[in-house]
């Protein structure tokens, strides 16, 4: 796999100032506005490989099992995006399995998705009813459809090229539409704190943003931005770092497959209760915990102007 080297998005400077090492990767933070980007990193038809033949970090079966929490956090962002905009054509870049869209749906709006993965969008398309393209977003998604509402969520960290992707959103977006996201704040995050992250899921995740950097890039794309809801996520990432490996057999026992499968079906079991518990942890607790300099989520609603 070939590597290029690539500077800051917005001031296009080539920084050494490595900010993460994961995977043999470098995470360089920009001195003027923050934003954490890999460099070198992978060509973008390497980058299209991965999701496309399903080897990103979470692979599409554990997305289309994981419709409860998925569920519980679409009804979330749902809530504060109908204090915007109550109905009309929402198309979600990056579906998953599309339960997002099915709760957008039950909540007024028309839903369109994007999904490049083959499994997750056959189950989008089959399953669910909702129109998906499994290519990425350009002026042609839809037959040059217009869109009231683009959401994604966790997509933003694997745009190849955010300000292209920003403009094209723009573009697609009707007079006034909206453009809301969700994703994680680590650029902002205090290097005591990073050690807390368990994974920064390189190269998965190329770009890693901060409020500064998001207005700056909603700004420059045509956006104004109305709302940023911040969460912090720190108190989930101590209390799942505490349950990890609870429910693991004992040492020795993983070469018994008895032993496995209690385990497998305890976590099973306990799988519901533990999703509700996180949502909980991130959207409740985390909405008034400290969030300055801590790993935290935000969504972001921006308005096109």
């Amino acid at each position: 796999m070939l590597l290029q080297e690539v500077g800051c998005i917005f001031c296009n400077v080539k920084h050494n100032n490595v900010a993460i090492r994961e995977n043999g990767y470098l995470g360089q933070r920009c001195q003027s506005c923050g934003l954490i980007y890999i460099s070198p990193r992978p060509q973008e038809k390497d980058i299209e490989k991965i999701y496309a033949c399903g080897d990103a970090r979470m692979a599409p079966e554990q997305h289309i099992s994981r419709g409860h929490l998925k569920r519980r956090q679409a009804r979330h962002v749902l809530k504060l995006a109908k204090r915007y905009v109550t109905s009309g054509s929402l198309l979600e870049i990056g579906a998953g399995a599309g339960f997002f869209l099915d709760e957008a749906r039950r909540s007024g709006f028309q839903p369109f998705a994007i999904e490049p993965n083959p499994t997750q969008a056959e189950f989008i398309e089959h399953n669910l009813g909702i129109p998906c393209e499994r290519r990425a977003l350009s002026l042609d998604t839809f037959h040059d459809k217009q869109f009231d509402v683009i959401y994604h969520a966790d997509v933003i960290s694997h745009f190849y090229h955010p300000v292209q992707a920003f403009q094209t959103i723009h573009d697609k977006l009707r007079h006034g539409g909206f453009v809301i996201f969700e994703t994680g704040n680590v650029a902002d995050v205090r290097a005591k704190y990073l050690d807390v992250i368990p994974t920064f899921q390189y190269p998965d995740h190329l770009f890693f943003f901060g409020q500064q950097a998001l207005r700056k890039l909603l700004q420059m794309t045509g956006f104004q931005t109305l709302k940023m809801y911040s969460y912090s996520i720190l108190t989930e990432l101590h209390f799942a770092k505490l349950l990890a490996g609870r429910y693991e057999p004992a040492n020795g026992a993983r070469s018994n497959s008895l032993s496995r499968g209690l385990s497998h079906s305890v976590k099973e079991s306990v799988r519901p209760a533990y999703y509700n518990l996180m949502h909980y942890m991130r959207y409740n607790v985390g909405a008034w915990m400290p969030k300055a300099g801590r790993p935290q989520t935000v969504i972001v609603v921006a308005q096109k102007v």
